[in-house]
C-alpha cells in the first residue's frame, strides 16, 4: 500500500490479520502495531512497571510467542516479526506516554526510521497529545518525515469530542492529514482514567469531520457494542 488509507481499507476488507485464504488479491495488514525504544527510559520506575509488565503479558498473548519483549524494537525486529506471523504491511505506532515515560524518550524517531527503511511494508503513524503545547510542532516534524496519519490518547486526559481535539482534526484538514487512530477501550497504565476512552466519544467527532477517518483501537473492547452502534452510524468510523 502507497498510503495509509489504502492500507486501512485492505485491513478492513481482509478482516485485519489472520490467515489469508486467497493469497493472490488479499492483502494481510496489523492496523495497529508497535515499534519502541526504551533504553533511556527508567524502567524500575514505579509508573512504568506495572505498564511493562502488562505489555509483556499482551505480546504473549497476542502474538502467541514466549519470548520476552525487548527494550529495543526497531524496524527490522519489526520486519522479523511480521514475517513469521505472516503480516504484508503493518500500521505501526510507538507507545506515547511521554509525560511517564520522561523527556529523554523519543516515540517518533523509531516511527519514522521504520517507515523510511521499509516504505513498502510499514505506514507509520504518531501520537499526538493535545494537552502538549508543542503538539503542532511535533505534528509538522512528522509530516515532514514522511508521516501521514496521526493517534491520539483520550486518557492521557481529554475527550475526543472536547474542544482540544477539535483543534487537532481541524489542524489535520488543513494538512493533508485524514486518518486518526483514536484509543478507546482497555488500559494498561493505572493512572489514567478509562472514562476518556469510551466509544461513544467518536459520534459528535465522526458526524462534525466526515472527510476524517477515525480508526478505533482495540475495537474498544468491553465497550464493543458502543462502538459497533457508532461506526454503524457513522460510516468514517
Amino acid at each position: 500500500p502507497d498510503s495509509v488509507d489504502i492500507a486501512v481499507q485492505s485491513c478492513l476488507y481482509s478482516g485485519g490479520s489472520g490467515v489469508n485464504e486467497d493469497e493472490e488479491n488479499n492483502v494481510i495488514v496489523d492496523c495497529e502495531s508497535r515499534v519502541w525504544d526504551l533504553r533511556k527510559v527508567n524502567m524500575e520506575d514505579p509508573k512504568i512497571v506495572p505498564f511493562w509488565d502488562k505489555m509483556m503479558e499482551h505480546g504473549r498473548i497476542l502474538t502467541r510467542e514466549r519470548a520476552p519483549l525487548e527494550h529495543l524494537q526497531d524496524g527490522d525486529a519489526l520486519i522479523a516479526f511480521m514475517d513469521r506471523q505472516g503480516i504484508d504491511h503493518a500500521c505501526t505506532t510507538s507507545f506515547g506516554h511521554k509525560k511517564v515515560m520522561g523527556e529523554a524518550y523519543d516515540p517518533v524517531g523509531v516511527v519514522i526510521e521504520a517507515q523510511q527503511k521499509y516504505p513498502k511494508r510499514v505506514t507509520g503513524y504518531v501520537s499526538i497529545n493535545p494537552l502538549v503545547s508543542t503538539w503542532k510542532d511535533e505534528f509538522k516534524f512528522a509530516l515532514d518525515n514522511g508521516i501521514r496519519a496521526i493517534s491520539i490518547y483520550p486518557p492521557e486526559g481529554y475527550y475526543a469530542d472536547g474542544p482540544e481535539c477539535y483543534e487537532v482534526y481541524e489542524h489535520c484538514l488543513k494538512n493533508g492529514v485524514k486518518t486518526i487512530f483514536v484509543h478507546v477501550g482497555l488500559l494498561s497504565m493505572r493512572a489514567l482514567e478509562l472514562k476518556y476512552a469510551h466509544p461513544l466519544t467518536l459520534d459528535n467527532p465522526a458526524r462534525d469531520f466526515p472527510d476524517l477517518n477515525f480508526v478505533a483501537e482495540h475495537f474498544a473492547y468491553p465497550w464493543e457494542n458502543d462502538l459497533i452502534a457508532v461506526a454503524w452510524k457513522q460510516p468514517n468510523v
